[in-house]
């Protein structure tokens, strides 16, 4: 049996929900580095070969 480990993300929530806006205050956007983190995080946990 493969085992299975349950990953923990912590995200922060300094920004609040600004970056899940399409305009908001310059690089805190949905737009910024912040946000695009956040997208990719389960791509970056969770490999093909899972």
């Amino acid at each position: 049996m493969k085992k299975f480990r349950q990953p923990v993300v912590a995200v922060s929530y300094g920004a609040g929900p600004l970056w899940l806006l399409d305009e908001g205050y310059v690089g805190l956007d949905k737009h910024s580095k912040t946000a695009k983190n956040v997208a990719d995080i389960f791509n970056k946990i969770y490999t093909s070969d899972a």
